[in-house]
């Protein structure tokens, strides 16, 4: 296996969707690539920008937010695939406004009776569990507005 080969097989998985530094790296691992051949690949991706964290971290982001999962569970999971605790707070800071959004989103996709406290109660677990913090998830069951002020 040559370099080519690798920057080869970057290419490949990196027209198939974004990945982060780390999961590239990783990836070309798991397919035989030495250590050197994926840390050369990896930095010819980001020289030709073909790779680059911050698209990488706005488009998960995007991805996540979309499918209403909350801020707790998405900075989990990019610090998982090995993006910087910087990288991960500016991208989620783009998105305050996002949040209180998509828990009503969900709230409204579960037609539920908001006024059944055993309800309610399962509805704020699920919240949770989709990684809203526990302030928004008390402000969408209290019937708060989306917008903050």
């Amino acid at each position: 296996m040559d370099a080519q080969a690798a920057r080869a097989a970057a290419v490949r998985m990196l027209s198939l969707r974004e990945h982060s530094a780390h999961e590239l790296h990783v990836k070309l691992l798991g397919k035989g690539y030495s250590a050197e051949l994926a840390d050369a690949a990896l930095a010819w991706c980001q020289e030709h920008d073909l790779q680059s964290e911050q698209r990488f971290v706005q488009a998960f982001v995007r991805q996540r937010l979309g499918r209403l999962y909350g801020p707790r569970r998405i900075r989990a999971e990019l610090i998982a695939k090995g993006i910087a605790e910087h990288d991960v707070n500016a991208a989620l800071a783009e998105h305050t406004d996002d949040w209180l959004a998509a828990a009503h989103r969900f709230v409204a996709r579960k037609h539920v009776d908001l006024s059944n406290y055993q309800q309610r109660g399962k509805l704020y677990q699920a919240l949770l569990r989709r990684g809203f913090t526990s302030e928004q998830a008390g402000r969408v069951l209290r019937g708060a507005p989306d917008d903050p002020d």
